[in-house]
């Protein structure tokens, strides 16, 4: 996918201020999709269940897992072979915004009939750590499109496509007792 294309979609924004609940705005339930790190150019299939607590990726030869509950990462290589982590402050996931997420902006992009409309926000995690999401405005929920992370002055950069409810392998959640 070329990332460029992508960002021109995003070339034609029109910001306004309108400001709403942070924890008002919720992810559905289960869904999943593509994820690409806008920086590291990799791509990767995801899928989050905020039932199990669970948000994993999997992009061929690696597979990870975020079990939110006990605040633990998992990755898997081609072979199986299974490393565990504790993840960092802003590597979680949350299905509604807390309430200490600042509204940025509203971003408008597109024009006539295809239109995308959604809401920035900023999640302050300290002095050094933080992220910055944008989210769709559907119905009842939002979706994820653009999320950045920064942790000690490190910067992951990831673009949300290809949504869809629902989890279709729930297996990508699995994880080994012996990990």
């Amino acid at each position: 996918m070329n990332v460029l294309a992508v960002l021109c979609v995003f070339a034609p924004l029109v910001m306004s201020q309108q400001v709403s609940d942070p924890t008002k705005v919720c992810l559905p339930q289960r869904f999943s999709g593509v994820a690409i790190n806008l920086v590291t150019e990799l791509a990767a299939n995801f899928s989050m269940d905020f039932g199990r607590q669970k948000v994993a990726a999997e992009n061929g030869t690696i597979r990870h897992v975020i079990d939110l509950a006990k605040n633990q990462g998992y990755t898997f290589d081609a072979q199986g072979t299974c490393k565990r982590f504790t993840l960092g402050l802003s590597s979680t996931w949350r299905q509604c915004l807390p309430s200490s997420a600042v509204f940025k902006n509203q971003l408008k992009a597109g024009l006539g009939s295809v239109r995308f409309i959604s809401d920035l926000y900023e999640i302050p995690f300290g002095a050094k750590a933080s992220t910055r999401i944008l989210v769709s405005k559907e119905s009842s929920y939002s979706l994820p499109y653009l999320r950045r992370d920064t942790f000690n002055g490190q910067l992951v950069l990831t673009l949300f496509a290809n949504h869809k409810l629902g989890v279709s392998d729930p297996a990508i959640f699995n994880v080994p007792a012996n990990c």
